[in-house]
C-alpha cells in the first residue's frame, strides 16, 4: 500500500519539475510553511512520502534545495523526544496538529537521517540538525532485532520488512558516505560495517533459496 500511494504521490510532483532549469518546484504541494501535503493543497502530512520524494528527486538530479531547507524547517520541531515523527494534519485555520503515528517508524528514521547527513555541508551536519541526528540514530537503532539483525517496523509493532530494511540499508549507505565527505573517517568505517551487518542479515532473514526469491 505504501509503495502505491508513493507511486502517485511521486507521479503528481513529477509535473512539477521544471524541465529546463532542473529546479524541483512542489507548487500546490509544498505549503507557504514548508510543510508538504500529501494531496494538492491538502492539509494533511505524511513525512515518509514528503521525504522520500525529495530524496528520489535529488538523486534524479534535480535541484531540491529551496523545498527541502523549507521542509527541514518544518519538520525538525515536530520531531518527538524520541526521535521519531507522526502524522499531521489540520482544519482550515487552524496550527497543525499530529493527528496519527508514523506508518513504520524504521522506513521514516532512516530516510530522514539520509536527509540530514546528504544535504550537511562538507564541514559536517549543522549544530541545528546534530541534536536531531542523535535522538533518530538512537531511535532507529532500538528497532535492531539483536538476535535476527533486522529492523522492526516500531517499537510497538516487532514485525520486519524486506522493503523497510532496504531503506535503512541505503540511508546507512549515504550516511557513510556523507561521513567520508566530512573527514569522519572513523565515523563512515563504522556505518559502512553497519550497513555490511544489515545486508548479510536481509539475506539470511528474507531470501528462501528453495523458491530463490525474497519474503516482503
Amino acid at each position: 500500500m505504501r509503495g502505491t500511494i508513493l507511486l502517485l504521490f511521486l507521479s503528481s510532483l513529477a509535473l512539477c519539475a521544471s524541465t529546463t532549469a532542473r529546479e524541483f518546484n512542489p507548487n500546490g504541494y509544498q505549503l507557504p510553511d514548508g510543510a508538504i501535503s500529501l494531496q494538492h493543497h491538502g492539509d494533511y502530512i505524511e513525512p515518509y512520502f514528503a521525504t522520500k520524494a525529495l530524496l528520489l528527486a535529488q538523486e534524479a538530479g534535480l535541484d531540491v534545495r529551496q523545498p527541502l531547507q523549507q521542509w527541514i524547517q518544518w519538520l525538525l520541531p515536530r520531531q518527538d523526544k524520541h526521535g521519531g515523527f507522526g502524522r499531521y494534519c489540520r482544519k482550515p485555520g487552524t496550527d497543525w496538529k499530529l493527528c496519527a503515528a508514523a506508518d513504520a517508524d524504521d522506513s521514516m528514521l532512516a530516510l530522514w537521517l539520509q536527509l540530514l547527513y546528504t544535504n550537511a555541508p562538507d564541514s559536517g551536519l549543522p549544530p541545528e540538525w546534530q541534536q536531531s541526528v542523535r535522538k533518530a540514530r538512537a531511535s532507529l537503532a532500538g528497532l535492531r532485532n539483536r538476535r535476527l539483525g533486522v529492523y522492526h517496523i516500531s517499537g510497538s509493532n516487532h514485525v520486519a520488512l524486506l522493503m523497510d530494511n532496504i531503506e535503512v540499508y541505503s540511508a546507512l549507505i549515504a550516511i557513510a558516505r556523507a561521513q567520508e565527505r566530512f573527514g569522519e573517517t572513523d565515523g563512515a568505517r563504522s556505518t559502512y560495517a553497519e550497513a555490511e551487518k544489515l545486508n548479510l542479515s536481509i539475506k539470511r532473514v528474507f531470501w528462501n533459496k528453495h523458491a530463490e526469491w525474497f519474503r516482503p
